[in-house]
């Protein structure tokens, strides 16, 4: 059971955290090219996996020297940086999530459902910034996929807690917080600024990742798109969705309409990934929304 932020924080310790297999087995076929790689590759590679992810800027953290170093707030200039070859001697033979998840099976599917939502949030999240003509649309992209992250690493330290926390929040979604409280002991967004701060991560993800930020439109961005994510993972119907999509019809200037018809369709192309994450997909409750009234007229001249 999870005790503390600062117990989860230690386990976390200097080693990176592991990945999905598919993402070290499509690693290493990039990495048989070494510097004849496609930086764009490796870089969708990497942004498939949120512990990937979070293993590579804690390296470029990691690496950073004076005041006036610059951050780097996206995969493909940490790739820039790190050069093709040393980046794949550095993330060469990673922990495997599924090695470590063998004598507990629901466990790992708990994981991988968080890994799943995260991959549609950001999919959401990007697809935003690109209409709004964000020129780095990855830093919103990753923001997404890591504003959840203290969830994540909650599914990998303490699964029987997130556990219970998931099947709270199913129950009531509304509660999130209170769920949290009760059940935890402290709010999720606690163990979310540690390990920022722990993983010497980019402050720009700090800043677009708080919801206390929500007045900037790439952090109200990255809020809409994981709550657009979570409330959809288990249906299309609800108040709490509802209110999302009209929020996200405020951020992009459009019709209500159109920003529904958006985000399912980012929905569907999100979940062509489903095997890497090998956990059901938001998309898939789409077939069981209400088809629109079609009036009586269109129905004749349909017939004749």
């Amino acid at each position: 059971m999870a005790t503390s932020v600062q117990d989860l924080i230690s386990q976390l310790g200097n080693a990176d955290l592991p990945i999905l297999s598919v993402s070290a087995a499509e690693f290493d076929k990039l990495a048989v090219r070494g510097e004849r790689a496609d930086p764009s590759d490796i870089v969708d590679v990497v942004l498939h996996d949120p512990f990937f992810t979070l293993n590579v800027l804690r390296a470029m953290g990691a690496r950073k020297r004076g005041r006036l170093a610059g951050e780097i707030t996206t995969i493909e200039h940490a790739v820039m940086m790190f050069g093709a070859q040393p980046l794949f001697e550095r993330f060469a033979n990673p922990g495997i999530i599924e090695n470590q998840f063998k004598p507990n099976p629901r466990a790992l599917l708990q994981l991988r459902r968080a890994l799943s939502r995260a991959h549609h949030a950001a999919c959401q999240a990007r697809d935003w910034a690109i209409f709004r003509q964000d020129i780095e649309s990855e830093e919103v992209y990753i923001a997404a996929s890591l504003n959840d992250i203290g969830e994540q690493l909650l599914c990998y330290l303490a699964p029987e807690s997130a556990a219970k926390l998931t099947e709270e929040i199913r129950r009531d979604p509304e509660g999130t917080r209170e769920a949290q409280q009760s059940i935890l002991g402290f709010d999720l967004r606690a163990l979310h600024a540690e390990i920022v701060h722990a993983f010497q991560l980019p402050d720009l993800l700090q800043d677009l990742t708080d919801p206390a930020n929500m007045e900037k439109p790439r952090a109200l961005n990255v809020q809409l798109a994981a709550s657009v994510a979570r409330h959809a993972e288990f249906g299309w119907h609800g108040a709490a969705l509802e209110r999302d999509m009209a929020g996200v019809a405020v951020l992009l200037h459009l019709p209500l309409e159109d920003v529904v018809g958006r985000i399912h369709r980012t929905a569907a192309l999100a979940a062509r990934a489903w095997q890497w994450y090998k956990a059901p997909p938001a998309a898939r409750w789409l077939p069981l929304l209400q088809p629109p009234v079609v009036p009586e007229q269109a129905v004749k001249l349909a017939s004749t």
